[in-house]
């Protein structure tokens, strides 16, 4: 047997935020073995809170399962990665996959960090929608190790849509625009909700107004065979209406402006996260 076939792997996620969760989520309802998941944070409620809810084991420690385990998967803070990385470097990497969820992380500072030879680092960036396995997932290998990159497609495409990139720079489109867009959409979504209810809808209706409307758009969207969705709003928007007349304030207040610098000041960001003090 296949020594990456996706039901043997032991897999030791480091972090227990909501990726961590996401990712825990995905890997159960895609029938991955329980016992094979493990997760470690210096949180002992965030650790316990997915144990109670995937009954998965948990550590406090970031080497004693990790040692164990066939994979590792990052999921930290960037913040964090310095201290994590010292601590893995007490066990032998060599023979595992470490799979890093870091924004604005490279492959060459993890190399820096980890400080051992041989290491088979893959970067992969999921959206928070691996936890129900609709996500979207970009995925970067600087190793040649076929194996590993193919356990690793194999094991998230179970969560949604792979994309695997050929440079290592286009992860961070990814990390603005995947990894952060749903919380853009559900901003826009909170901020409709909240108009609805001052017009005395009640609390539990706007909310499925809202999210039926979506649903309802993403289905007519994939029937568009424009491949963009200024169509489909056209045809929404009959001119002179009072669909054409709300658009109209979206655009007097330069909503695409608004929306460009959003996505500008997160690279940004991520730029900044490449300064990272790895020494």
């Amino acid at each position: 047997m296949d020594k990456y076939n996706i039901e043997e792997k032991r897999i030791n996620i480091i972090g227990a935020g909501n990726m961590s969760y996401a990712i825990v989520s995905g890997l159960i309802n895609s029938n991955y073995k329980k016992d094979l998941i493990t997760v470690c944070a210096p949180s002992t409620e965030n650790r316990n809170n997915i144990t109670k809810l995937f009954g998965i084991k948990n550590s406090s420690s970031n080497i004693y399962y990790s040692d164990q385990a066939d994979v590792l998967i990052l999921a930290v803070k960037p913040q964090s990665i310095v201290s994590v990385c010292h601590d893995l470097n007490k066990i032998n990497l060599s023979k595992k996959i470490v799979i890093s969820l870091l924004a604005g992380i490279s492959t060459n500072i993890l190399i820096n960090l980890l400080k051992q030879n041989n290491i088979n680092i893959i970067r992969v960036m999921p959206n928070i929608a691996i936890a129900v396995n609709y996500g979207i997932i970009a995925i970067y290998a600087i190793s040649n190790d076929i194996n590993s990159i193919n356990f690793t497609k194999n094991l998230f495409s179970k969560m949604g849509i792979i994309y695997q990139l050929n440079n290592e720079n286009d992860i961070d489109i990814f990390t603005v625009i995947v990894g952060s867009s749903p919380a853009y959409f559900l901003f826009f979504m909170e901020e409709m909700q909240k108009k609805i209810e001052s017009m005395g809808v009640n609390q539990c209706d706007a909310y499925n107004i809202i999210i039926n409307t979506i649903n309802g758009i993403i289905h007519l969207s994939k029937l568009n065979n424009h491949n963009t969705f200024n169509k489909l709003r056209e045809l929404i928007s009959s001119k002179k209406g009072i669909t054409e007349l709300a658009i109209s304030v979206f655009k007097k207040e330069n909503i695409s402006s608004i929306i460009a610098n959003a996505i500008d000041v997160s690279m940004n960001r991520i730029k900044n996260l490449k300064n990272i003090n790895t020494f």
